[in-house]
């Protein structure tokens, strides 16, 4: 069997990822600290970028989505990256 390339890895892992950690910060009591809590800051950090779009009617799909597309379009890039460096790493080795 073949296996995936790697930034169909990374865009199945991102698309995963982020909404495990979604959901796990929702079943999380407001009162105690949750193992989702550092992962937030990062996840929500390019919600800036969401600004610069126009105005959206329904934010509360639209953001949400926004996060999730926007970390899998990062992991299918670095998915890329690591399967061109990989490649060319185990190309120049002879057995």
């Amino acid at each position: 069997m073949k296996r995936l390339p790697y930034w169909l890895q990374a865009a199945i892992f991102a698309l995963v990822f982020v909404p495990l950690i979604f959901f796990l910060k929702v079943l999380c009591p407001i009162s105690a600290g949750c193992l989702a809590d550092p992962f937030l800051i990062v996840i929500f950090s390019p919600l800036f970028l969401f600004s610069f779009f126009p105005v959206v009617e329904n934010s509360a799909v639209a953001e949400p989505l926004f996060i999730v597309l926007f970390w899998t379009l990062i992991a299918i890039i670095l998915g890329y990256l690591y399967g061109k460096i990989r490649g060319k790493k185990t190309s120049g080795e002879t057995s």
